[in-house]
């Protein structure tokens, strides 16, 4: 089964609960126009100690669409989130 071209350039977080992501380093060979992380209709997600690479054509690291509550980022400085429409 292929869904086409992911959200996300590293992880796409979709339909989970009691998600940690600890001490984790996301980085690219080439540019990429999508954020690192997008999390999709999931609850108690944590980002802990994760760095990220931001893709190209977005000012954000970690896109969180609706249905999502309790996603977390702690001690991750310069990893920046943002509320996200699907598309």
């Amino acid at each position: 089964m292929n869904i086409g071209v992911r959200p996300a350039w590293g992880w796409y977080i979709r339909n989970a609960v009691g998600i940690t992501l600890d001490e984790a380093t996301l980085a690219l060979d080439r540019s990429d126009g999508r954020p690192a992380i997008v999390v999709e209709a999931s609850a108690d997600v944590t980002l802990h100690s994760v760095t990220a690479v931001r893709g190209t054509s977005v000012d954000y690291d970690v896109g969180v669409r609706p249905g999502c509550s309790g996603v977390v980022i702690v001690n991750s400085p310069g990893l920046v989130a943002r509320n996200i429409t699907a598309p």
